[in-house]
């Protein structure tokens, strides 16, 4: 097992062909649980049982004049292939499946012009290995 530093990291996004998202800076992946409380009188301490699974994510960086692919995910009907590799060196490991992306961009005075999309998965996160 190797310990990856952040700077190789890429994401890819897409309808039908994802392409590289570039002038990336980070990038994150949260994979969250519904719980039901199952807690009955008498009992000591609560209990609680897992539901369903649900995951969404995030990534930012500085907006790449030479592409639209960021606004044409976030403004287009269809859920978006999306594909996150922590090691754009190592090809055969990375997430996958489907998301609903939203796009912000943000310019300041005496700033580089920042994008950001935030991601609901839609279905199965999966992981390659």
């Amino acid at each position: 097992m190797a310990t990856l530093h952040g700077k190789n990291g890429v994401v890819y996004m897409g309808e039908n062909t994802a392409t590289q998202i570039t002038e990336l800076t980070e990038w994150h992946i949260s994979i969250d649980r519904d719980l039901a409380e199952d807690t009955v009188m008498g009992d000591s301490w609560r209990t609680q049982l897992k539901g369903i699974i649900s995951w969404s994510g995030s990534f930012a960086g500085y907006m790449d004049t030479a592409s639209n692919d960021l606004f044409t995910a976030a403004t287009g009907a269809n859920k978006q292939r999306i594909y996150i590799y922590p090691d754009a060196n190592n090809s055969t490991a990375y997430y996958y499946g489907y998301c609903w992306p939203n796009l912000t961009i943000d310019a300041t005075l005496g700033d580089v012009v920042a994008v950001s999309c935030d991601f609901d998965g839609d279905g199965v996160l999966s992981k390659n290995p």
